[in-house]
């Protein structure tokens, strides 16, 4: 298995790196200048690397309670305030608390949360092998197969010093989000906001209802976030990361920010 993840602006090539998997885990790391971003004259960050991670949110506590914004497109957002103030460890710490404790209300704790029906396996595993060229083999893992990694190990690609650290004025962006958890460790571990695609429809709705419970968290505690003017924005969409919605793939907001797109894939 291996993890890939790139940071850039909007409208930069992607530019892709194979490395083969001997082991049931590969991890190598690439780190990139800046490059020019078209719309100016600043530059952002390009970044290709591997590790266990990945995805992120924004946050936002609306006064008189907390929803999801759905619209017509299959995608769903919330806005989130920004983090408290707070040592890398304990936001993993809290992290963990929140979404794999017990009684945690996310859907991270049990196997049920991933899985998805016979039906979308087949229709998801189709997609893909219908792009395959003659000859092509599928990986080891169907396509339609999703699994989320620690939240230590998600939180260690995004952290202060690692090659995916992330600003405030960073977007990251999951290509293959699942049900969200990467971008509910980076809502709660970093100041980044987030988006995510994911082609099952079912993981889809899933990933929504976690944004739905971030929004509910913050707003229950509000020692986790400071309420000011900024916010962060995190997004879900529906559909084939190949044929990605323009929105999700605009620029950051701010001109000293970067996009960091993350994937997870198999090579055999």
């Amino acid at each position: 298995s291996l993890s890939l993840f790139f940071s850039m602006s909007q409208k930069l090539a992607m530019a892709w790196l194979a490395a083969a998997a001997l082991a049931m885990m590969l991890v190598a790391i690439l780190t990139f200048s800046k490059l020019p971003k078209p719309e100016s004259k600043s530059g952002t960050i390009l970044r290709i690397g591997s590790a266990l991670a990945g995805r992120v949110f924004q946050l936002t506590t609306p006064r008189d309670g907390v929803s999801v914004r759905q619209t017509t497109v299959q995608h769903c957002e919330v806005d989130l305030p920004m983090l408290a103030a707070s040592p890398h460890a304990a936001l993993v710490q809290r992290a963990e608390r929140l979404l794999e404790a017990g009684d945690s209300a996310f859907p991270f704790v049990t196997e049920a949360g991933y899985n998805i029906s016979l039906v979308e396996a087949r229709a998801v595993d189709q997609t893909v092998k219908s792009r395959m060229a003659p000859g092509e083999k599928m990986p080891l893992c169907h396509p339609s197969t999703y699994d989320g990694h620690s939240i230590a190990r998600l939180a260690e690609v995004f952290m202060p010093g690692a090659v995916g650290q992330l600003s405030q004025a960073d977007a990251v962006i999951d290509l293959g989000a699942g049900i969200g958890k990467v971008l509910a460790v980076v809502a709660l571990t970093t100041n980044a906001s987030g988006r995510g695609i994911e082609l099952s429809l079912e993981r889809y709705v899933v990933g929504c209802s976690v944004l739905r419970l971030l929004a509910n968290t913050f707003a229950r505690d509000a020692s986790i976030g400071v309420q000011t003017s900024t916010v962060r924005r995190f997004e879900l969409w529906q559909g084939d990361l190949l044929k990605p919605p323009a929105e999700l793939l605009r620029a950051p907001s701010q001109v000293d920010g970067a996009l960091t797109f993350f994937y997870i894939c198999q090579l055999s």
